[in-house]
C-alpha cells in the first residue's frame, strides 16, 4: 500500500461512548436500518473530522439530510487474489468515493477469484487503508513473498497468525507474508447498479 498508518481506527463501541449514544443505536445507524438524528449525525462527523455540508430539508416527516458532496478520488493500485495470489491486470486507475475516503493512507485494488466469497467477489473494488499488524477477524491486503497480493481474513490460533479463505478449499497461509492495509471498503456493480459499503474502522465478514 501507499504509506504507513498512524493512529488506530474507533473500534464501534469507542465510537458510540465519544458520540454519547448507545452501541446498538450505532449498528442501526451503519446498516441503515434507521436514520440519525441531525445532532447525532453532527456529533459522528465531529468524532471522525468529517465535514459535512449544510443541512436541507426533507419533505415532512423525514429527517433533514445533509446536501450532495462532491466526490474524491482514490488511486487503484491494482488487482489483488482472492485465490492463490495470482491476477490479471487492470485498467482501471482512479475511482470516485465520497470526499472523508479519498485520502492518502487509502487505497483501492480489484479482486480477482473466490476465497472470500460471498463477502468479496471477484470484479469487486476493496479500499485498505494502510495498516502493518494484525487485526483479527478483520479482512487485510497481504503481500506474498512473489511480490503479489491476497485478501484474507487474519484470525490468531495456537499463539500465530494465520491468512484465512472465507472458501474452504483454500488452506491457511502461515508464512510469508507482509501485512499491508486492512478492509474499510467494498464497491460492488451489480448491472447498471453500484453499491458502496463504507466504514472507517473496518469491514468484518
Amino acid at each position: 500500500m501507499a504509506r504507513l498508518g498512524h493512529e488506530p481506527p474507533f473500534t464501534q463501541e469507542q465510537l458510540a461512548e465519544a458520540c454519547q449514544i448507545k452501541r446498538s443505536r450505532l449498528a442501526q445507524y451503519e446498516v441503515e436500518r434507521t436514520d440519525p438524528p441531525v445532532d447525532v449525525l453532527m456529533k459522528i462527523a465531529e468524532v471522525l473530522n468529517v465535514r459535512l455540508t449544510d443541512l436541507t430539508e426533507e419533505p415532512s416527516g423525514r429527517l433533514p439530510r445533509p446536501r450532495a458532496q462532491p466526490m474524491g478520488t482514490l488511486k487503484v493500485y491494482g488487482g489483488i487474489s482472492a485465490g492463490t495470489g495470482s491476477t490479471t491486470s487492470f485498467e482501471l486507475t482512479e475511482l470516485d468515493v465520497p470526499p472523508q475516503f479519498a485520502r492518502e493512507d487509502y487505497g483501492a485494488l480489484v479482486v480477482e477469484g473466490d476465497s472470500m466469497m460471498p463477502f468479496l467477489e471477484s470484479s469487486d473494488i476493496a479500499i485498505f487503508r494502510d495498516w502493518f499488524t494484525p487485526k483479527p477477524g478483520f479482512v487485510m491486503a497481504a503481500e506474498l513473498a512473489d511480490g503479489s497480493w491476497v485478501a484474507k481474513m487474519v484470525v490468531y490460533e495456537q499463539g500465530s497468525y494465520l491468512l484465512r479463505s472465507l472458501n474452504g478449499k483454500y488452506g491457511d497461509i502461515d508464512s510469508g507474508y507482509r501485512l499491508g492495509g486492512f478492509l474499510v471498503g467494498i464497491v460492488r456493480d451489480s448491472g447498471p447498479e453500484r453499491t458502496i459499503r463504507l466504514n472507517p474502522y473496518g469491514l468484518r465478514p
